[in-house]
């Protein structure tokens, strides 16, 4: 009965500040300032040391903390974050949610950042400050349909007007229906 009274401890938490979204990090990094006394208590630090090249030379650091990234767009997704001990930024790898979380990432030529998320296939607008993505949805989502099929050279909806991969050796050509949703 005892046991069963005892608090249970989160799995994961919520950093404090935003989370920017960098193409440079190899991994998810959040600084010590943005977590709880709860968190650092409750941080791991059984995995393997990982070696990171900063502007003040190379650092070892093994403590992770599980943080919830933001929505934008889907799930809630869980990350194993490095620990920062002189950082108050919180870094999304890039790399690591294209590659591994099946994630697209899209550049405008005006400065916007489109983010699509690969379970509900939505793109969202995410905010960016000094040409630097936040995953934080924009306050302005509209027009986004819109933004893709000029990127992708399309004028209209690629199911009205058939633009797809052009049709090589009669196979039939390829919609663009499962990119822009």
């Amino acid at each position: 009965l005892i046991g069963l009274m005892t608090p249970r401890r989160a799995s994961s938490y919520a950093a404090q500040g935003a989370w920017i979204l960098d193409s440079g990090a190899s991994d998810f990094l959040v600084g010590a300032s943005n977590l709880s006394k709860r968190e650092l208590k409750d941080s791991n630090c059984h995995g393997p040391a990982v070696l990171l090249s900063t502007a003040n030379g190379t650092i070892e650091q093994s403590a992770r903390s599980r943080q919830m990234l933001p929505n934008t767009g889907g799930q809630d997704l869980e990350v194993n974050a490095l620990i920062m001990e002189n950082m108050d930024l919180n870094i999304c790898s890039m790399g690591q949610m294209v590659d591994d979380r099946l994630f697209a990432v899209v550049w405008t030529s005006d400065g916007e950042c489109l983010w699509r998320d690969p379970e509900s296939h939505e793109w969202v607008r995410l905010v960016v400050e000094n040409h630097v993505p936040v995953l934080q949805p924009h306050p302005d989502q509209s027009g986004i349909p819109e933004c893709l099929h000029s990127l992708l050279n399309c004028a209209s909806s690629p199911t009205e007007s058939g633009i797809g991969v052009p049709a090589l050796g009669g196979t039939p050509r390829v919609s663009l229906d499962g990119i822009i949703r």
